[in-house]
């Protein structure tokens, strides 16, 4: 049987051996020098779903995405019969605020099955992936995003995993692919 040997403090790291009102001062200088060097907890990518925009809608759904997330809302207008969508950076920026069409050609989404989750693999900043599996792109650029995922790889189901995080460069509106490393 090993038996426990009494602790030798010269074992002990400094830092837990400090004196008890030495600790306290301790950790607020390391939480001070956090706020000095521009980490603010309150814009962590975990923190977002409890930090909504001023200017984003109530019914607007955070997707989670690697490196943050994006608000996405759709509404059906019954009298154009056409899907109308909004994307908003985590921040609150409208990224796009237009109609948009379904990637499959189909008829438009009715108000029932516009479900958008929370997380599904494949999900881009320039398009909106509903629960039902239909995708929606904005029709400002649904011949280039249609192009995009026509090429990306398929599941055993027939349905889409875009791999690769879309950049589009704001002066000329161009796709740049970067892969995921």
């Amino acid at each position: 049987k090993r038996r426990s040997r009494p602790l030798n403090p010269a074992r002990v790291p400094k830092l837990l051996r400090l004196e008890p009102m030495r600790k306290p001062l301790l950790i607020v200088s390391c939480l001070l020098m956090l706020q000095i060097s521009g980490c603010h907890w309150s814009d962590q990518p975990v923190f977002l779903e409890y930090r909504r925009p001023d200017n984003v809608p109530s019914d607007a759904v955070l997707v989670q995405q690697p490196k943050g997330g994006v608000w996405q809302r759709c509404e059906f207008s019954s009298s154009t019969k056409k899907n109308r969508c909004q994307i908003f950076n985590w921040k609150g920026g409208v990224l796009y605020d237009e109609t948009f069409l379904p990637y499959d050609l189909g008829t438009s989404v009715g108000s029932a099955d516009l479900r958008i989750p929370r997380y599904l693999p494949g999900v881009g900043r320039d398009w909106i992936c509903l629960e039902n599996g239909r995708i929606l792109l904005p029709e400002s650029r649904f011949g280039q995003l249609k192009s995009f995922l026509d090429k990306t790889p398929r599941d055993n189901n027939g349905g889409q995993i875009p791999q690769i995080p879309l950049k589009t460069n704001e002066s000329s509106r161009e796709i740049e692919l970067t892969p995921i490393r």
